[in-house]
């Protein structure tokens, strides 16, 4: 809708100007001086009002660039917040799998120092160092807590970098001041733009301009209605035929010449969205532009493309996908271990599976059974079973907590996996900004043409007119 309102004003200013010419380019009859010397304000008029038309439509279009500008900061603001969620789901995650490993540990023997247990995921600890890597765990989460709380955090995000939270807000708040500063711009003159042919313009100095013109229009008729009005070729001055035809000329040229520039597309504007850029220059960036966008939706569809998650770094889908994979047959070949009795762990028999106790258990049995085994025998071999069995329960106790963290971290992974388009889609919709920026631009060229022509054109009509007062140019 938006661009078909400017479509709207484009061509009625064009139409305007282009009715022009036939309204007041029409040759003077030799008495209309009146007429002649009228007709370069009334021409200055028409321009400066067009300009004027100009100078307010760019501030609506840059503002309205702004406000999508500020809506995607404010997107970006709530990923930021999802991030710090996720961060803390994710502290929350490696809290309760500290404590089941501690629980774990205090459940085994050898567990005070100076002993030490070997923990599946966890590594060598006695109750002491789980017990400090506990406390470091939990000092961690509300440093990075607080940060996150205050916006101090610092995060990656797609197509934007490393940013606070602080920074975020900071962007949003500038970018809405920008808005606040052009309309007040606007509502009190101050407003510049650059405008093909008039260079930097402000608003306030066409308003005095064409205010000027009109007072000057006025005196003029005041001066036919009082009989002070002088005989001349009015806006002219003394002029040769020789001189009107190569004044003529020369303009004919000049005017061929912007024609065929900005035919070419070599006519160069301003725009705050991409600065000085021909028509030819913006629409190579765009198709650049258009190709990156594409190949960015094809890395994400393909799972290719890198994102930096708050729980993990960089990561690519199919990298998680590979990681689910692997997990998956650890966590197989952990339960076919379990099931056939040959899973491994250290024991108070030392690292040992199921059949190899059942077995020793097995031959210990044996050993009791011998007739005339003495008392001592018999008290050292009960020993030995005894600990072949407190083996065995603590092997069902270290098995289950291996089976419990692989399958937290497998679903850990595909959560990742689920959410992943969310962490590229801040770079895809910038990119759509950046584009549809640059795409307002190419609208502008037609608009910026005629500005750029329009005043030769006028005064080529009225040299022309003033042929009419030269004996001889008929």
């Amino acid at each position: 809708m938006e661009t078909r309102m400017r479509w709207l004003q484009a061509l009625w200013f064009i139409g305007a100007l282009a009715l022009a010419p036939g309204l007041m380019g029409v040759p003077a009859r030799a008495h209309d001086l009146v007429g002649t010397e009228l007709q370069p304000l009334v021409d200055e008029l028409s321009e400066l009002k067009g300009v004027s038309s100009e100078i307010e439509r760019r501030a609506r279009q840059r503002v309205s660039q702004l406000q999508k500008w500020v809506d995607w900061w404010t997107k970006v603001k709530e990923f930021f917040s999802e991030t710090a969620t996720r961060l803390a789901r994710d502290f929350e995650e490696r809290i309760v799998n500290m404590q089941k490993a501690t629980a774990t540990l205090s459940g085994l023997t050898d567990a005070a120092p100076p002993g030490k247990r070997n923990l599946p995921q966890h590594g060598w600890h006695d109750t002491l160092t789980i017990a400090k890597a506990a406390a470091d765990l939990e000092k961690e989460r509300a440093k990075s807590l607080q940060l996150a709380a205050e916006l101090k955090a610092s995060w990656f995000i797609a197509g934007v970098g490393w940013m606070t939270g602080l920074a975020i807000q900071r962007a949003i708040d500038d970018t809405q001041k920008e808005i606040r500063d052009i309309q007040q711009a606007v509502r009190d003159g101050s407003h510049v733009v650059n405008v093909s042919g008039y260079g930097w313009t402000r608003g306030s100095t066409v308003s005095a301009r064409i205010a000027e013109l009109e007072k000057q229009e006025k005196s003029i008729r005041e001066r036919v209605a009082s009989g002070d009005y002088p005989v001349t070729i009015p806006g002219l001055g003394v002029r040769t035929r020789k001189l009107l035809d190569a004044e003529i000329s020369a303009l004919e040229a000049d005017i061929a010449r912007r024609r065929a520039k900005a035919a070419a597309g070599e006519l160069s504007i301003h725009r705050p969205a991409f600065d000085w850029k021909t028509k030819n220059q913006l629409q190579a960036e765009l198709a650049a532009a258009d190709k990156a966008f594409e190949a960015t939706k094809k890395a994400v569809s393909d799972g290719i493309y890198s994102s930096w998650l708050v729980e993990n770094g960089w990561a690519k889908r199919v990298e998680l996908e590979a990681r689910v994979k692997s997990l998956d047959q650890t966590l197989a070949k952990t339960q076919d271990a379990l099931a056939k009795g040959e899973y491994r762990a250290q024991l108070p028999v030392g690292w040992s599976t199921a059949k190899e106790i059942e077995r020793s258990l097995e031959s210990l049995g044996k050993q009791l059974g011998v007739p005339h085994l003495d008392a001592k025998a018999r008290e050292r071999i009960a020993k030995e079973m005894e600990v072949c069995r407190k083996s065995l329960a603590e092997l069902q106790s270290l098995s289950a907590l291996d089976l419990a963290l692989l399958a937290l971290e497998r679903a850990k992974v595909s959560r990742w996996i689920t959410g992943f388009m969310a962490l590229a889609r801040p770079d895809l919709e910038r990119r759509e900004l950046v584009r549809s920026e640059a795409s307002d631009g190419l609208d502008d060229y037609s608009t910026e043409e005629t500005l750029w022509i329009r005043p030769l054109e006028n005064q080529l009509a009225r040299l022309k007119a003033a042929k009419a007062w030269i004996p001889g140019s008929q």
